[in-house]
């Protein structure tokens, strides 16, 4: 009997020295998804068990009438919604859901904002529609309970990254840290969620990682007797200390073929170009174009050029001096292999005449433009493989097969 009031003494001495604060849980309304208004009234159920649910197992919860758009579990913005809530409102966890209804499947999904790590926990939950609909708000309120109750406490805490999201100048390394010792990291660098059981992509962290090139790093860590932690993500990209100003000369031969081939002379067997690229992004230029074939007509152009996937897309405005001025859109894409574009495959616009016309052609006009170089400090060069068609008036047509040589300098 002593021992049992000395066990009683100390766990009441104990509760009155180190009093537990109640884990706080904020349940919001599940957001209306569907067009079907007959449905409406899961905006409120759902919620109310969930907050039921957490009640029984002594978690203070509290329940908002409104509801919160349920953005992507890996938005940042999203994520930063939430946490401005569970701090204003001193939350540990912060519920919101949506739910929807295609064809005869009612699905519901439920996201947990975690306080303590910053993630958002995402599950959901499917049952045909009908007059029953106990599964679904049994199956919600059973998960969001187990994750909240057990799941989430027994998750091993995710990995740090060194440094976190930024760029790099030429390249970079990151490096991944456990919170435990005894915790193995896990990491995927093709945007997929990391998995050493499932994903064959997953790999395993034992140095720092290499960033060479724009890369997200995904990352989990696991511990034995634990739950894997949540996905851990940062996103590192490279500055082109060159990416300013590019100024870019070219010159080659040309070869003309169809209808209009015979009313070049054949002096015209070469052309030239100076380009002007200023950067305005990473990605994105502002182009200032001055290309010439011989003797033909000078061809200038004003364009803004993206690179994409290792090529590039465009939109320019063509004009010609003197009897030639004429100001035309053009759009069009070239690809190219290198550490800039010198392509023209989207601004060039050659529009010829024969030399008894008193006016110019129009016509239908289309390039593809293909390059490769090689970059050193400033200064690049390499070569370019350009073909062109027109179709212009009387359908008479003209290709122009253009092998030419660039030099590039970069600031």
């Amino acid at each position: 009997m002593k021992k049992f009031f000395l066990c009683l003494f100390i766990t009441f001495l104990y509760a009155s020295l180190y009093p537990q604060t109640p884990v706080k849980a904020i349940v919001y309304s599940f957001q209306n998804q569907t067009e079907q208004q007959k449905y409406s009234y899961f905006s409120e159920i759902l919620p109310q068990s969930v907050s039921k649910e957490l009640t029984r197992l002594n978690y203070l919860t509290e329940r908002e009438s409104a509801s919160i758009h349920p953005d992507s579990a890996t938005s940042e913005e999203y994520a930063e919604k939430l946490k401005k809530i569970s701090e204003e409102k001193n939350a540990d966890y912060v519920i919101t859901g949506s739910f929807a209804v295609s064809g005869k499947n009612l699905t519901a999904k439920s996201h947990i904002y975690i306080r303590r790590t910053g993630r958002i926990f995402e599950f959901s939950s499917e049952q045909e529609t009908g007059p029953y609909i106990s599964k679904i708000v049994n199956d919600i309120s059973e998960k969001t309970a187990y994750y909240i109750d057990r799941y989430i406490p027994r998750m091993t805490e995710e990995p740090e990254f060194d440094p976190k999201s930024r760029k790099f100048e030429k390249k970079g390394f990151v490096k991944l840290t456990a919170k435990k010792e005894d915790s193995v990291i896990y990491y995927t660098t093709d945007q997929s969620t990391p998995d050493p059981e499932k994903n064959k992509t997953t790999k395993k962290y034992s140095e720092p990682i290499l960033i060479d090139k724009k890369t997200t790093i995904k990352a989990i860590a696991v511990r034995e007797g634990w739950f894997p932690s949540s996905v851990a993500s940062e996103q590192y990209s490279l500055t082109n200390q060159y990416s300013k100003l590019h100024i870019i000369f070219s010159a080659g031969i040309p070869v003309f073929t169809g209808d209009w081939a015979k009313e070049l002379s054949r002096n015209d067997n070469r052309t030239f170009s100076v380009k002007f690229d200023l950067g305005l992004t990473d990605n994105t230029f502002f182009r200032l174009a001055f290309n010439s074939i011989a003797a033909k007509p000078d061809d200038s152009s004003l364009g803004i050029k993206y690179n994409l996937y290792g090529g590039s897309i465009g939109l320019a405005y063509q004009f010609k001096f003197g009897e030639y001025v004429r100001l035309k859109p053009h759009a069009g894409a070239g690809w190219f292999y290198g550490y800039m574009s010198p392509d023209d495959g989207f601004t060039k616009s050659l529009f010829v005449k024969p030399k008894d016309a008193g006016d110019s052609t129009d016509g239908f006009y289309g390039e593809l433009s293909l390059s490769a170089g090689i970059a050193v400090g400033h200064v690049e060069f390499g070569v370019i493989a350009a073909y062109s068609y027109y179709q212009l008036e009387h359908d008479d047509d003209m290709n122009i097969h253009s092998y030419s040589f660039y030099t590039a300098l970069r600031f």
